[in-house]
């Protein structure tokens, strides 16, 4: 269920993309230098955080099942109460608001979607079509948590495997983490620019 909610927080941050992208931002973002350095810094420290917590998660097991022998309350005591399905819908919202790749490829891709598609219809239409294309992207993340639950549920049989998982999992969101600090610097004005 998390990564049905991560899911749709990323469905909803394209929804609100394309709605401003029909609402003509495009042009304005686009007019500002500060902000691809910004949003990729931002993304380096969001995508830091989370290759950080699966790091740990895989060094320390929490993504392994329970010991056979472990009592019902140790079992309780031993991992953290999730926080709500809210705190994983945010956690989606977060990650693509940040994201460079999707905030250029709304305003380049969605922007000529918008241009061929959209401009023509009347408003209450183009919203209809927006609202299909946030629909289709929540089933595709409901399909692809579905197969993430089994996958998961058959690696609970080999928790070594799991560990390992999530820690490599960590190590490749900390590389995505560097490259777009790295972009980030690139993207700075000339005084700031690495050399």
């Amino acid at each position: 269920m998390v990564a049905f909610w991560i899911g749709a927080g990323a469905a909803l941050t394209d929804l609100a993309y394309i709605l401003a992208v029909w609402g003509g931002l495009s042009p304005l973002l686009l007019r500002l230098p500060w902000l691809e350095p910004v949003l990729f810094a931002l993304g380096a420290l969001m995508l830091g955080r989370m290759g950080w917590g699966a790091v740990r998660g895989g060094i320390a097991g929490s993504f392994a099942a329970p010991q056979a022998g472990t009592a019902p309350e140790d079992r309780a005591t031993a991992r953290p109460a999730p926080r709500g399905w809210w705190s994983a819908l945010l956690l989606g919202i977060g990650v693509t608001v940040v994201n460079p790749a999707t905030i250029t490829s709304w305003i380049s891709v969605g922007g000529a979607f918008v241009t061929a598609n959209l401009r023509g219809l009347p408003p209450l239409p183009a919203i209809g079509v927006m609202t299909g294309i946030m629909a289709g992207s929540i089933a595709w993340f409901g399909i692809l948590a579905a197969a993430v639950g089994l996958a998961r549920a058959s690696l609970r049989r080999l928790p070594w495997l799991l560990r390992a998982l999530g820690t490599v999992s960590g190590l490749i969101l900390f590389g995505f983490a560097l490259v777009f600090a790295w972009k980030a610097l690139l993207a700075c004005p000339w005084p700031l620019r690495p050399r």
